[in-house]
């Protein structure tokens, strides 16, 4: 009744992760250089030098830098005395898995020389060891070279190379076979078993250890990342060198490294996707339908401490889910209240911050005086308030002062009210058609409204929908 209105493997010399064939390709005969870390020094006493009266200690590759590809400079072919000359001791090659040592004896005639073998599986030496650097002393210098990363059981062809300021010379061209190397039973690296691999099988094993996921979640949100897009990485060569040289049942650390710019980009990217400023709470008509909009507190990644998280899940090689952490919220967002009146469904519900906490059926106007759609607030609330028809006796819509207890004006005379008058069994769906159907009010049963009276404020949005 009433009033109205109408969301370090790397595969090259720079920092990317190693995939599988890359890596084998490091340590199975590509075109890279052996590890300086594996040069093997002769472990024969001093050797007396022909022609004089001292001795000289054999050189080896031990901390050289290693050559790529075909860098071995080329023959000079100077057949001037001053140029250096090449030969081979008995044996000139030692092969002990997983690599060999090849052996040659240098005389430089008393200038510096550096001293290399270039080597490949055909005459055409696609690789270039690293290069032992001789001073400048006389007589013939015995020399120890490793060649690691090597194919196994494949047939290498070689030749020992010493170059000085009057040209380059090489030694006879000879060849070897690749040995065949495992890794000690019951050896693992950090939470891999590489026990009794191979290096190619080890590689894969790293492999797939750099590309399996990390996995995260937030709130109801589960996704996951390989862990070298995180930016971890595997030097393969020094890891499975480590791994070979191993005893029976070793464990020992792995060495993983992570590109701080990778991991920093793929955070920025989860803070892009979930990030949000606060946002209040809103009910807004779209046509004639309310859209109801949950208030959300600001969302921003930790980006130091998601950094530190990331880390630790990634040394640990643990499984385990890493929760998203996020900065210390800058401010609460304020409490917002609001109801929705549903003509179609003749219900009203109330929000809290958007989320619904009463739903109660009620009765809107009949259809000659309809409760009006739109977006209005609170403006005046009483109790008790009597209500007086604004039509005169005599017309249609008049009717006598009316008391009720709780009465909330949102549109200059249409109320949110109790109506004494109603049974509890005579509100909702269709009721706007029957004989307790209202002037343009919003008749609510007693006690909702006792409870809408104490719990909702004025300037508390009130709208009116269709659906």
């Amino acid at each position: 009744m009433h009033g109205r209105r109408a969301d370090r493997m790397r595969a090259s010399a720079g920092s990317r992760p190693l995939s599988v064939l890359a890596t084998f390709a490091l340590l199975a005969g590509l075109a890279s250089a052996p590890l300086a870390a594996a040069a093997r020094t002769s472990s024969s006493a001093a050797t007396r030098t022909r022609g004089a009266d001292r001795t000289t200690q054999p050189a080896s590759a031990a901390g050289a830098t290693t050559g790529s590809g075909t860098g071995c400079p080329a023959a000079s072919g100077s057949s001037a005395p001053a140029s250096p000359t090449v030969g081979y001791p008995a044996p000139a090659v030692i092969v002990e898995a997983p690599g060999v040592t090849v052996k040659a004896v240098v005389d430089a005639h008393g200038r510096p020389a550096s001293v290399f073998v270039r080597f490949g599986e055909s005459p055409g030496y696609a690789r270039c060891s690293a290069t032992v650097h001789l001073p400048g002393s006389r007589g013939r210098v015995p020399v120890s070279m490793p060649l690691v990363a090597l194919i196994p059981r494949a047939t290498y062809h070689y030749e020992v190379g010493a170059s000085t300021a009057e040209g380059t010379t090489y030694g006879r061209a000879e060849t070897f076979i690749a040995p065949v190397a495992r890794i000690a039973p019951g050896v693992t690296i950090g939470p891999l078993k590489l026990g009794g691999a191979t290096p190619r099988q080890a590689v894969e094993l790293l492999d797939r250890f750099l590309a399996a996921p990390l996995r995260f979640t937030f709130e109801d949100v589960y996704w996951s990342a390989p862990r070298a897009r995180l930016g971890a990485e595997i030097d393969a060569a020094r890891t499975i060198a480590a791994a070979l040289a191993a005893p029976p049942g070793a464990h020992l650390r792995l060495e993983l490294t992570i590109d701080p710019r990778r991991l920093r980009l793929y955070l920025q990217g989860v803070n892009n996707r979930f990030a949000h400023p606060a946002s209040a709470f809103s009910v807004r008509l779209v046509g004639t339908r309310a859209v109801v909009a949950r208030s959300r507190p600001p969302v921003a990644v930790d980006m130091t401490r998601m950094t530190a998280a990331v880390r630790t899940a990634l040394d640990s090689g643990l499984d385990e889910r890493v929760r998203l952490l996020l900065e210390p919220s800058a401010g609460s967002v304020p409490v917002a209240k609001a109801v929705v009146v549903r003509l179609a469904s003749q219900t009203l519900t109330a929000y809290l911050n958007g989320k619904a906490v009463l739903r109660t059926p009620v009765t809107t106007g009949r259809p000659a005086l309809p409760t009006p759609v739109g977006s209005y607030k609170v403006i005046f609330r009483a109790s008790p308030f009597v209500f007086h028809s604004p039509w005169p006796e005599g017309s249609p819509y008049w009717y006598p002062p009316t008391p009720v207890t709780w009465a909330m004006d949102f549109y200059g005379g249409d109320f949110l009210h109790d109506d004494p008058g109603e049974p509890s069994d005579a509100f909702g769906t269709g009721s706007e058609d029957g004989p307790y159907a209202s002037h343009g009010c919003v008749h609510v049963p007693h006690d909702v409204m006792a409870f809408l009276y104490r719990w909702l404020p004025i300037g508390s949005q009130v709208v009116v929908s269709e659906n």
